[in-house]
């Protein structure tokens, strides 16, 4: 049962074009600056706000190879988040913290929206085959007619 309350870190990377990605309240999110050179200084902000890893900050941690590790993650956490190396722009991701509920319900929501996409289909395919059963026989070769006959002339016992 302890892998129950282990936590997945979960990994993002920045893109020029910055992207927006949902992710829900608690979770453990690592940031990755896209394109940074090695052994760069890389440096984050939020909603052009440096971010500084400090003792009152204690929930985000810089790991040595520029990534940006934020736990758990609170809503205050929404917004875009920029990363540069070396004085230059490399990448943002916009983050929308979601709660558990909210998660939910946009799961719910595509569950139900691909659902009614899937009726017709569902429904049409069912028509086809039914309608299909109501047919008459094709009149091709019937074995039980074929040993009936046999049997009535007495060719099987010759």
């Amino acid at each position: 049962m302890s892998f129950f309350w282990q936590r997945r870190m979960l990994s993002r990377v920045t893109s020029r074009a910055a992207r927006t990605d949902r992710i829900v309240h608690g979770a453990m999110l690592q940031l990755r600056c896209h394109d940074a050179p090695e052994a760069s200084v890389v440096e984050w902000s939020q909603d052009g706000e440096p971010v500084h890893p400090t003792f009152s900050n204690w929930r985000m941690e810089v790991t040595d190879e520029g990534a940006l590790e934020i736990w758990p993650l609170v809503y205050n956490d929404t917004g875009r988040w920029e990363c540069t190396a070396k004085g230059e722009y490399r990448g943002a991701l916009e983050i929308q913290v979601l709660s558990m509920t909210e998660a939910y319900l946009i799961g719910i929501a595509g569950y139900f929206t691909i659902s009614i996409c899937f009726m017709p289909i569902l429904a049409i395919g069912i028509a086809c085959l039914s309608a299909r059963h109501l047919d008459p026989p094709s009149p091709e070769y019937d074995p039980i007619a074929d040993l009936l006959t046999k049997q009535v002339d007495g060719a099987q016992f010759r």
